[in-house]
């Protein structure tokens, strides 16, 4: 009874709904990182340099391995 929990009252939360939701929040994570990206970079590469055209747009792939990236890094 340490800390107010009762015996025999826990709660049970579906692994495999956990395990689904959890991918929906990184996919839609990765969208957000591809979106911010897509949308903010062009503006600060033309702010430092003044030319846009060598500008490539980031893919989902690549997004998805940059919120793999950021959550290893700022996640612990």
């Amino acid at each position: 009874m340490i800390g107010g929990f009762l015996k025999g009252n826990k709660m049970k939360i579906d692994s495999l709904l956990f395990f689904f939701v959890m991918i929906v929040i990184f996919f839609i994570k990765a969208w957000l990182v591809q979106w911010s990206y897509n949308r903010v970079f062009p503006v600060l590469r033309y702010n430092m340099t003044g030319n846009q055209g060598e500008f490539r747009k980031l893919t989902y792939i690549e997004s998805i391995i940059v919120v793999i990236l950021f959550n290893n890094l700022f996640n612990r």
